[in-house]
């Protein structure tokens, strides 16, 4: 006896005709390949979020097809490798949206520590039209710096003139010329600076120098292992060039102008928060643009 083939349970009617934007899967722990010509193979313990939209007839998606798109994209990455983080993400957006036919948008985050004090992440949204898919990039990048308090730093520059004229008699200019040799003492910060940011298909934007853009934004750069001189000379670096958190986030900003060539009409987000030492609170700023509105700001 035959037994009956099991009824589509998500096809059927849902009882509240609502639409939904996004439903789908987070948390999916992936290691993936990136070869890069500059720096060859690089593997990335990738976290892969997926999800897309629900026409309000419909009661559910089927769930299993979005892994399994995810899946199939991995696995073809083993013979056909990725060259950039935002590869990935734009061919599993495709995938979903062929196995998932009642779909007309897909979005794929996808995110991994590329270092110890650095990220990489990149997200795609698919949309589909009757002539056929339109896609929007976007890739980021995190990194850690130092940020030097400028505030802290005025205060402590006026106490030494004062000590040093009252305590050793030395004259003003002489004071003047001594505390433009030496570092200023000053509270520090480890700052976090992150940029997302709105892509052309072509891949304008190298994520490796998109780390290099923030890291280079802060007073100065974390290192894990120092020497005593390289510790000097970093504690030197941050305190010849105190910025506050709007000072850091400003610099990115200017600095991605700069370096990169993106079209006007892409969309950017920078945030910067500095773990502050010496309050109970956290320093925190941001900018959201496009690169147009940067541009015409900063002319």
């Amino acid at each position: 006896m035959k037994s009956n083939p099991l009824p589509d349970v998500q096809n059927s009617k849902s009882s509240i005709p609502l639409s939904i934007q996004k439903v789908g899967v987070k948390q999916i722990l992936r290691q993936i390949k990136m070869i890069r010509k500059d720096v060859g193979e690089i593997v990335l313990n990738a976290k892969i979020n997926a999800f897309i939209d629900l026409p309000p007839y419909q009661r559910g998606i089927h769930m299993s097809r979005s892994p399994e798109a995810i899946e199939e994209t991995i696995e073809e990455t083993s013979h056909s490798p990725i060259s950039c983080i935002e590869e990935l993400p734009k061919r599993i957006v495709i995938a979903l949206l062929k196995k998932h036919e009642y779909a007309n948008r897909a979005e794929v985050l996808v995110e991994s520590s590329y270092n110890q004090k650095s990220e990489i992440f990149s997200k795609v949204i698919a949309e589909r039209y009757e002539d056929g898919v339109n896609l929007r990039l976007w890739v980021g990048a995190s990194a850690m710096g130092i940020s030097a308090c400028p505030c802290a730093q005025e205060i402590i520059k006026d106490l030494s003139k004062q000590l040093l004229s009252e305590k050793l008699n030395i004259q003003e200019d002489k004071i003047n010329e001594i505390l433009q040799l030496i570092p200023i003492a000053s509270h520090n910060q480890r700052s976090k600076g992150i940029v997302f940011l709105e892509v052309p298909e072509e891949n304008y934007v190298d994520i490796l120098s998109l780390i290099n853009t923030i890291e280079s934004s802060f007073s100065a750069t974390t290192s894990e292992i120092l020497k005593r001189s390289d510790e000097a000379k970093l504690v030197k670096d941050a305190h010849f060039n105190p910025k506050f958190v709007e000072d850091t986030v400003r610099y990115i900003a200017k600095n991605l102008i700069e370096k990169f060539d993106i079209p006007d009409e892409m969309d950017l987000q920078i945030k910067v928060e500095n773990y502050e030492s010496i309050h109970s609170y956290d320093a925190y700023a941001e900018i959201r643009s496009t690169i147009w509105e940067l541009r015409k700001q900063l002319s």
